[in-house]
């Protein structure tokens, strides 16, 4: 299989107001050597749709993140998804105040009422398979994510609506090309024209049905609200939002909407392609899937047959082997992406002026072999071991940075300092379940005689594992 670091095409170095600029063609823009990463201060890349962007080492991170003023995450952010034209809003203060304050302290008490919801969504998304079978499993995986991230976004009224899943579904689809139709233009006439593109108004439409679709479920919850007691409402993200709503000044109806739009375009399909992407490495390691099915049964003895958020978290094997798929199949070829808003000045000397946009190469890091040895070879014990390691020398603080849902400067899928994605908790139990009980009911393998991995499909930043895929499977008796 070809590994990452082959991909990289030719670089081309030059100097640039004292910041050394590298050069890369469209297909290799994220894929760094790490060498080259390690040796140098800065490098300054060009991206369609930005004016600047200067690719910093993690070394720097720290520094950089001591003088919070002088860098903008949101405004980035905003610039990359065109929010001036697409209205997308994917973090909002009451949807972040929702995630850390009421979702991520309720994935104990509901994990068993998500792993209920994953396992219909499982049973009626996957065929029958008495013998092995051909699936499309990209768009089943994607519909499982829907339902059952709905269900704690939206509730039980809308998550298995077939309107809701194609409102949902399409709404990202849309975004993606109006984004793509923006960043095309040349800034200068986006003023003028942008809200003309065909894939603008499309997706002006598709926000309409969104705001219709959930004009009545929104009134009959702030119904309750006015009318029941706090133990009497519903456990969901929309009812949180709308108690917290008079304090982010989001009195209307469209700025829930929007939230929770924005919320499932950056969740679902994250979610969606990290879990296809464990399918398709699984399907080439036919001994792994024992390991990692011994793994899941062992927990669940011991939890009762439950998965409950103890079980899911001593699940130890699986754990690495996911960890080691995001790490090897990252989705987003750069992290950390900040907007400099105030000039800032390194200790070497240099300085980074306004209106440039930070990155870090997540790809380099994540093929460091100075942070991973071997960095190029999957090895799906490596956190594992790295974990049991820790526990047995005593430093349980070390060992959890090698867990899934850890984040550092040298584990980054899921950002960097503040902006670390909030819901990463949420991400990772869904991840774990619906593989889960995917691989408890079902024997996998790839099409035909290969044995080699499907490839991802490079798109702008993001790696995606091909939708098109079929892998094969096949009922287990249990």
């Amino acid at each position: 299989m070809e590994t990452l670091s082959q991909r990289i095409t030719s670089m081309e170095s030059v100097q640039l107001q004292g910041i050394a600029v590298a050069f890369v063609t469209a297909s290799a823009l994220y894929y760094v050597l790490p060498a080259a990463i390690s040796h140098i201060q800065l490098s300054a890349l060009p991206m369609l749709g930005k004016t600047e962007v200067v690719v910093i080492p993690p070394k720097l991170l720290s520094e950089l993140s001591k003088s919070p003023r002088t860098l903008s995450a949101e405004i980035a952010g905003n610039e990359f998804i065109a929010g001036k034209y697409t209205k997308v809003k994917a973090l909002t203060p009451i949807l972040l105040h929702s995630i850390t304050k009421y979702l991520i302290p309720s994935l104990g008490r509901n994990a068993v009422v998500m792993s209920e919801e994953v396992s219909n969504a499982v049973r009626l998304g996957i065929p029958t398979c008495n013998d092995w079978t051909g699936v499309n499993i990209y768009p089943k995986i994607m519909r499982m994510v829907t339902v059952s991230t709905g269900r704690f976004l939206v509730g039980s009224e809308l998550n298995r609506s077939e309107d809701y899943i194609d409102t949902v579904h399409n709404y990202a689809l849309d975004v993606s090309s109006a984004q793509s139709a923006v960043h095309k233009m040349h800034p200068w006439i986006r003023p003028l024209l942008a809200e003309w593109l065909p894939e603008i108004r499309r997706l002006r439409k598709r926000t309409e049905e969104a705001f219709a679709l959930f004009e009545s479920l929104i009134k009959e919850r702030m119904k309750m609200q006015r009318e029941l007691s706090e133990s009497e409402l519903p456990d969901d993200l929309l009812q949180w939002m709308i108690a917290n709503r008079h304090n982010y000044n989001n009195e209307d109806a469209h700025d829930l909407v929007y939230s929770q739009l924005g919320l499932t375009f950056t969740a679902n399909h994250s979610t969606a392609s990290t879990i296809t992407n464990a399918l398709y490495t699984l399907a080439t390691m036919g001994d792994l899937i024992d390991v990692i099915r011994d793994d899941i049964t062992q927990a669940l003895a011991e939890s009762g047959g439950q998965f409950t958020s103890k079980a899911l978290d001593s699940m130890w094997k699986f754990d690495s082997f996911i960890k080691e798929t995001v790490r090897m199949n990252p989705l987003v070829m750069s992290v950390a992406v900040r907007k400099v808003v105030e000039p800032i000045k390194l200790p070497s000397g240099q300085v980074i002026p306004t209106g440039v946009t930070l990155e870090t190469p997540l790809v380099a890091v994540n093929l460091d072999d100075q942070i991973f040895p071997n960095a190029d070879v999957f090895d799906p014990m490596r956190f594992y071991n790295l974990r049991e390691k820790d526990r047995k020398q005593g430093d349980a603080r070390e060992a959890e940075f090698n867990q899934l849902i850890s984040s550092s400067t040298s584990h980054m899928s899921w950002g960097f300092g503040k902006h670390t994605c909030p819901g990463r908790a949420f991400a990772a139990q869904q991840i774990k379940m619906i593989l889960a009980h995917i691989i408890l009911r079902y024997d996998i393998k790839l099409v035909g005689d290969s044995t080699d991995r499907y490839e991802n499909i490079p798109k702008g930043h993001l790696s995606l594992p091909d939708p098109t895929k079929d892998i094969l499977m096949k009922r287990r008796e249990i």
